[in-house]
């Protein structure tokens, strides 16, 4: 097996992320989650970004070095849905 590329150990924010590859996925290591139930990242080392498969070939390297990574996609949170009123109107059975 070949030598393993140096890793770009910085360790980013999820907004810093989003904001260095937009629109993308990226795949994170060694990351600090906001709490125990692993419901937001705080922070994480980028190992791969770009498309889907790409993202994961260069993190490939990387992989038994950490023991767990994250795949995740940048894409800006879609904003709340408005319910139309009349469409949530509980009908009774005629």
């Amino acid at each position: 097996m070949g030598e393993v590329p140096t890793l770009n150990e910085e360790r980013l924010t999820w907004a810093e992320i989003c904001e260095r590859y937009p629109m993308q996925w990226v795949v994170l290591v060694d990351m600090d989650w906001v709490d125990d139930m692993f419901s937001a990242i705080r922070t994480a080392i980028v190992a791969g970004h770009g498309g889907d498969e790409e993202s994961f070939e260069q993190a490939r390297p990387y992989r038994e070095r950490f023991r767990s990574i994250a795949h995740r996609h940048t894409r800006p949170s879609d904003p709340p849905r408005v319910s139309d009123p009349e469409e949530t109107v509980c009908r009774s059975p005629a």
